[in-house]
């Protein structure tokens, strides 16, 4: 038989201690972990708060571009219609010039239906050919009326189903300076912004979507079509939606937690996007709780194993790196740059080489030295990648010698608005170590238009013979 010894005095004592200190690591260590959880907690729904809140301004940002180029379309045709009353131009005069401006604006405004018209000087006129029948009375109509009660300002008519098109549109009008009885209007369809607001609807905790005007009525919903007008009403949850300041908003509604997204629209609307803050952060809570003790064992292992690993990575990412990368500049080299242009042309994208020799690059060097001519180059492709976008390449041949693909451009005119800009840039750099030394470069250009066979030696060497031709000129110059 085994005897079981009892636990002395001064064991019992031990044991105790032992167990306080235990007792006292654990629970330093649970508040500890939940400290660290609860910053996480914090932190995380910031940061879904912060990403939520980009969505609605980017989705604010494209319905923006509706209501902006409508109301540019207005202003420049209510201008031009005065320019030309001013010089005494005829009604057809008038129409032809609307019939241009409607052209204009209907190729680039895709959601326009109807492009520009109006009630100017005594004639309707309409850019889009439409000729109304003898019954039609353009005073009588709400685009004309309520413009009149108001000179001089942008008026919007409530949105209406298109009899013609069956679209859900809304209509810009104004009245002109010069005559308070005459007004241009512009219609713009709403598909592209109930699109929006649907997709926006497919997110689950999505509770609602609408563009509001400041009396809380709905403009736009994500309902079927036969709902959104009925839906002009009072939105419900935001009965108070004036003392709220745009931004993100908790609201309590009916005994639900709500996250409300309030963004201005150029147009004077709001965007309004509502969150079940239930579903967008409860289940953070349980995911931490549930990750608390595997992350303790596991956090260890994976901290060792991936230091090893980036170490290893960021060897070879600075190699890589290193190959592509021009030494003195910082920008691409030679074989990098002239890899992703080919990969560009073997796949038709449109677009310009440019390439660019400092001018008088030799003296340079000769009458300043080698470092003041490094430092030419460094400045030269600083600003080359400073009006560069993001798809453009630019690299350095070596030298005084760069090359800069513009991804897309096919248009002279382009290319030439990109070269004033670099040009402006160039002009205004400085050496610290010889102030009165200025940069100049000529530049040789040779477009590519996507549909002809070509490499990059083919392209580069069209764009050198015509840098000889820039280079007779003084100063910065371009020859095509």
């Amino acid at each position: 038989m085994v005897k079981i010894k009892k636990i002395s005095g001064n064991n019992k004592t031990q044991f105790r201690h032992v167990m306080a200190i235990l007792i006292f690591t654990l629970v330093t260590f649970s508040v500890f972990l939940f400290v660290i959880f609860n910053q996480l907690y914090s932190s995380s729904k910031e940061s879904i708060v912060q990403i939520h809140t980009n969505e609605v301004r980017n989705t604010a940002s494209e319905f923006d571009f509706y209501f902006n180029a409508a109301i540019n379309a207005i202003t420049f045709c209510g201008n031009n219609m005065e320019v030309q009353h001013g010089n005494n131009a005829t009604k057809a005069d008038l129409e032809r010039s609307m019939t241009i401006m409607s052209d204009t604006f209907m190729s680039y405004i895709q959601d326009n239906i109807a492009g520009v018209y109006g009630y100017v000087y005594g004639d309707y006129i309409d850019g889009h050919g439409w000729i109304p029948d003898a019954s039609y009375d353009p005073k009588s109509r709400s685009w004309y009326t309520e413009a009149r009660k108001r000179p001089g300002e942008l008026v919007c008519v409530p949105p209406y189903i298109d009899a013609e098109s069956g679209q859900i549109c809304l209509t810009l009008s104004q009245t002109l300076s010069d005559d308070p009885e005459s007004v241009v209007a512009f219609d713009i369809a709403l598909n592209s912004l109930q699109t929006s607001i649907i997709k926006t609807m497919d997110d689950e905790n999505v509770v609602s979507a609408k563009i509001i005007d400041r009396s809380q009525k709905v403009i736009v919903v994500s309902d079927k079509m036969d709902e959104e007008l009925k839906g002009y009403q009072k939105n419900n949850i935001l009965t108070d939606v004036d003392k709220y300041d745009y931004g993100n908003h908790i609201v309590r509604y009916k005994g639900k937690t709500y996250m409300i997204f309030i963004e201005p629209l150029s147009i004077g609307w709001d965007y309004v996007c509502i969150y079940d803050s239930s579903g967008l952060f409860n289940s953070m809570r349980y995911i931490y709780l549930a990750s608390g003790a595997a992350i303790v064992i596991f956090i260890a292992m994976v901290l060792f194993m991936f230091y090893h690993f980036l170490k290893g990575q960021k060897s070879i990412n600075n190699l890589l790196t290193r190959s592509e990368t021009d030494a003195l500049t910082g920008i691409r080299n030679r074989g990098s740059g002239q890899g992703l242009i080919s990969e560009y042309l073997s796949d038709n994208i449109t677009g310009a080489l440019l390439m660019f020799d400092v001018d008088k690059f030799k003296s340079i060097n000769d009458t300043y030295g080698h470092d003041i001519g490094d430092k030419v180059i460094i400045a030269v492709a600083k600003m080359l990648s400073g009006a560069a976008r993001k798809n453009d390449v630019v690299m350095r041949l070596g030298g005084d010698e760069f090359v800069c693909f513009l991804y897309g451009v096919s248009r002279e005119c382009d290319v030439l608005a990109f070269s004033n800009r670099l040009f402006s840039m160039i002009e205004n750099i400085s050496v610290e170590e010889v102030p009165e030394l200025k940069v100049s470069v000529s530049v040789g250009v040779a477009i590519y238009d996507g549909k002809e066979k070509i490499d990059f030696s083919e392209l580069y060497r069209r764009a050198d013979e015509k840098i000889y031709i820039s280079k007779k000129s003084v100063g910065n110059h371009i020859s095509f």
